[in-house]
């Protein structure tokens, strides 16, 4: 009977440590040793990828120094993992692109997040093309979508607004997306080959020019006066828009001053667990030889986001009265 006692206790002390080991993965748990390797592991990325040499290891060194100060013994979870050294990350760097999220379960890292909210997927982002006082044409986009089928509905947009006096693109509630959607819609509003970037990797040599191409039946809309509605949430993809075709003098930008977001970002795993979305390519304007980055683009006219529509439509409608009148 002692035996079978003593079986019965060794049993329930398996099943304890178990069902331990087992809610702690379910929880997120993390070891003091994994915390510590996910440190270094942000630090190697940091120096060997970011796209500013600098910065990457100055980053580096302070995450290395704050694990040696003892500052992330605290943190015992993955979710709260990803929430500090996220901010962290970001703080120390300047840079609202980098941040460190968890590997999904199929294995494979994107820099491209995983979208709720139905606005920023529907029709692949394009919420509303239609025509408003004085026949100005209106489209309404909630990102830069990266399908390749985007650039399909966005000249197929466009040709709806083709008939249209002046164009505004609203990008007010706009935020990331792919820069090569960007090109094709610049593309329909500056001449064949013009260039509109250039995209520099980790320190600073060049590693694509980006140019504007051929879209048939655009011609249209070359001379056309377009304008941009920005606000201080419209950051990264929609920034190079207003940025590119605010400098190449073919848009006039309206609203508030964007997030300032520039950085291509790439994805990288740091464990079986953890990957880093981190800035791994930097546009430049071939005009200003810089681009927003931490400074954001500043509009023409300063108006509330909120009354930028109102204002831009009053504004083109005076212009054309007093070009008139001249």
């Amino acid at each position: 009977m002692n035996y079978f006692y003593l079986f019965l206790r060794l049993l329930v002390v398996i099943l304890s440590i178990f069902l331990a080991h087992y809610a702690d993965a379910c929880d997120g748990r993390l070891t003091i040793a994994q915390r510590q390797n996910a440190i270094e592991g942000i630090g190697h990325a940091m120096r060997d990828t970011y796209v500013l040499p600098k910065v990457g290891e100055s980053v580096a060194q302070e995450m290395a120094q704050k694990q040696i100060q003892g500052q992330f013994s605290h943190i015992n979870t993955k979710r709260d993992f990803i929430k500090e050294v996220t901010e962290l990350l970001q703080s120390l760097s300047g840079d609202r692109h980098l941040s460190v999220q968890l590997v999904p379960k199929n294995g494979r890292v994107s820099h491209v997040l995983k979208e709720e909210d139905e606005k920023r997927v529907n029709n692949f982002a394009f919420e509303q093309v239609r025509i408003l006082t004085g026949n100005v044409g209106y489209i309404k986009m909630h990102k830069f979508h990266p399908d390749h089928m985007a650039k399909q509905v966005a000249s197929e947009a466009f040709a709806f607004l083709s008939r249209s006096n002046a164009l505004i693109v609203d990008l007010r509630d706009s935020g990331g997306g792919s820069p090569s959607l960007v090109q094709h819609i610049i593309s329909h509003f500056v001449p064949q080959g013009t260039i509109l970037w250039d995209l520099h990797g980790k320190g600073g040599e060049l590693e694509a020019r980006i140019t504007s191409y051929y879209i048939e039946g655009t011609n249209s809309f070359k001379n056309t006066p377009l304008y941009i509605l920005t606000s201080d949430r419209v950051a990264s993809a929609p920034e190079i828009l207003s940025y590119t075709l605010k400098h190449l003098k073919r848009a006039v930008v309206i609203g508030e001053k964007t997030a300032g977001l520039a950085h291509y970002t790439g994805a990288q795993k740091i464990n079986d667990w953890l990957f880093i979305r981190i800035p791994m390519g930097r546009p430049v304007s071939p005009i200003t030889k810089t681009n927003w980055e931490q400074k954001g683009v500043s509009p023409h006219y300063r108006v509330d986001a909120d009354s930028a529509l109102d204002w831009t439509i009053n504004y083109h409608l005076s212009s054309l009265n007093n070009n008139g009148a001249e």
